[in-house]
């Protein structure tokens, strides 16, 4: 897989589902069908993850992936849900601004990267930990594309289509169960049978990313995965 390919892949992960507004407390359908099922089909599988692709046809495509990874449920919450820190944990994310932020909702700015010829991506997200259960060791965090916030002006960068998702972190013996779903349709210049071709290699490369973070993090902490 060429670089290029490998981050036509991410841009077609931020080109994603239906845009919604408002202020109601779910901003993705998290616990519909998840995977597996009847209504998914496994594309990728290894010894800690299997990565899901929705087979109807009739919906936007949406991708799933689980995991099951020695390291604390709060350690990988906690990645996911500093985004002040995005820049430093998730591929190809330049610039990751929070612009508001209450006890359990977040509006960030975010600026992806890309090496030409694929163009800079931006967006605003309103994003949620609730219902979150840290005594129980169970973290969600939702998001969609938020209009609260207006895009910088000419500065080169794309907006995204649409764009939303979730993360569900369980705690399971020795460490935890995660599901990371996202719905997708492409969009923006990016052709979709590159997109399609690129979309789980770069799904791969980012768990790898957050497993060798959290891993790292566990090391210097001495956690033993279980908090």
């Amino acid at each position: 897989m060429t670089p290029v390919l490998t981050a036509l892949g991410a841009a077609w992960l931020l080109l994603t589902a239906s845009i919604a507004h408002g202020t109601s407390e779910s901003l993705y359908a998290c616990d519909a069908q998840p995977p597996p099922g009847p209504a998914w089909a496994l594309a990728h599988r290894s010894a800690d993850m299997r990565l899901y692709q929705r087979t109807s046809t009739d919906t936007p495509p949406e991708v799933a992936v689980r995991v099951r990874w020695q390291a604390s449920p709060q350690a990988l919450y906690r990645l996911i849900w500093e985004y002040e820190h995005f820049a430093d944990v998730i591929p190809n994310v330049e610039r990751s601004l929070v612009l508001e932020r209450t006890r359990h909702r977040v509006w960030v700015y975010q600026r992806l990267n890309y090496p030409a010829p694929v163009r800079d991506r931006h967006y605003v997200l309103e994003s949620t930990d609730r219902p979150s259960d840290p005594a129980t060791g169970h973290y969600r965090v939702e998001w969609r594309l938020s209009e609260r916030f207006e895009l910088p002006a000419n500065n080169g960068a794309v907006p995204v289509a649409a764009f939303s998702g979730c993360w569900d972190i369980l705690r399971s013996r020795g460490g935890l169960e995660a599901v990371y779903r996202i719905t997708l349709v492409p969009g923006g210049l990016v052709p979709e049978w590159v997109a399609r071709h690129a979309v789980h290699t770069y799904l791969i490369e980012l768990m790898a990313a957050l497993k060798a973070k959290l891993a790292a993090s566990s090391a210097t902490s001495g956690s033993d995965g279980n908090d």
